[in-house]
């Protein structure tokens, strides 16, 4: 199977992440994620204005592309005016400090991500950068100093981690209203022998450098008033975002509490219900002992009542027979007494027979 061939290009990229994050987000990790939001919300506008892609947001860090070195550099010094000024009003402890670091290089483009050494070095530039500070490297810095009035001081010769060769680094003057103009120096005539046209066209390019470096300063004012407006209501909307996040967590914990209470409310009813059944339970069980008890009894009283019918017909019996017994002595008794008067009337009877017949 044939291997595609790695796409290539040349690429301005500014790398950036937040100096200290880890100790900020160790001391208030919600209020560091908050303004991580809103710093994100400035930063992200100011790439795009400056026809800029970000194509890596881990963590803290925001890595984007730039087709042009000079937009790559205005946009860095535009963030960092506004960050540093929107920064500066908190605890210095508190303040959430970019570090950006640009570079120029050949890159690979692998599913819209961009790796090699471009990226690479742009991303150590921004590690040795303080916070609230651009560092560059000196193929960018010689892109844009006769383009941009900037001023950079001259670091020399960097030793940068994992790179091998030392790279040359330059540092973007900031101060707290934007980034350090640089003075335009006019070379003082050698002498008068030069002549005039010289010294016209010396004045003439003078008076350009001036128009050129005053109309730069009035877009550049423009740019920052026009960026603090973005800021505003990027903070304006990000309270205001915040203000429904925090109402909508305000209606989920009430809907949670209230699902809470009916689940409650239903486990108490569940518990009511089982009582009641198992009183039932015990209530049907005392009947069937009751019952129980009852047949007992009845059975108890039968048997009872039989066992002195029993006794009541043997009583009758053994009276009757001493009844019979009694009768039959009496007969027995008046068979004797007749017998015996019979028998004492005889001689009687035999002399009055006689009497008769004489």
């Amino acid at each position: 199977m044939e291997t595609k061939p790695v796409e290539r290009k040349l690429a301005v990229i500014l790398a950036a992440d937040v100096a200290g994050y880890s100790r900020l987000m160790s001391e208030d990790e919600m209020a560091t994620l908050q303004a991580l939001t809103e710093a994100r919300r400035v930063v992200a506008p100011l790439i795009q204005s400056y026809r800029g892609r970000i194509f890596n947001t881990a963590g803290d860090s925001v890595v984007a592309e730039f087709p042009s070195v000079v937009d790559a550099v205005r946009c860095a010094a535009d963030i960092q005016t506004l960050l540093n000024r929107h920064a500066a009003a908190k605890p210095p402890d508190r303040r959430l400090l970019f570090r950006i670091g640009i570079n120029i290089g050949d890159v690979m483009v692998v599913e819209g991500n961009l790796l090699g050494d471009g990226v690479n070095i742009a991303a150590r530039l921004e590690g040795l950068a303080e916070p609230g500070g651009v560092f560059v490297s000196r193929n960018v810095h010689e892109q844009i100093r006769a383009k941009l009035a900037l001023d950079f001081e001259d670091l020399g010769p960097q030793q940068l981690k994992n790179i091998a060769d030392p790279i040359q680094v330059f540092r973007l003057r900031l101060a707290e209203d934007g980034p350090v103009r640089a003075q335009v120096q006019s070379r003082k005539p050698q002498s008068r022998s030069a002549g005039s046209g010289r010294g016209r066209r010396a004045l003439a390019l003078a008076g350009v450098l001036v128009l050129l470096a005053a109309a730069g300063a009035g877009a550049y004012v423009y740019r920052q008033q026009e960026a603090a407006r973005s800021l505003a209501a990027a903070v304006e909307k990000a309270k205001a975002e915040d203000e429904a996040r925090r109402q909508a967590e305000l209606v989920r914990q009430q809907t949670e509490a209230e699902a809470k209470a009916a689940e409650a409310g239903r486990q108490h009813a569940l518990e009511e219900e089982r009582a009641a059944a198992a009183a039932r339970q015990q209530q049907v069980e005392q009947q069937r002992q009751a019952e129980l008890a009852r047949q007992k009894a009845a059975e108890e009283t039968r048997r009872l009542d039989q066992a002195a019918r029993a006794k009541a017909e043997e009583s009758q019996k053994a009276a009757e027979a001493a009844q019979r017994q009694r009768v039959a002595e009496q007969q027995r008794a008046s068979a004797t007494q007749a017998a015996a008067a019979q028998a004492s009337a005889a001689p009687h009877l035999a002399a009055l027979a006689r009497c008769q017949e004489e």
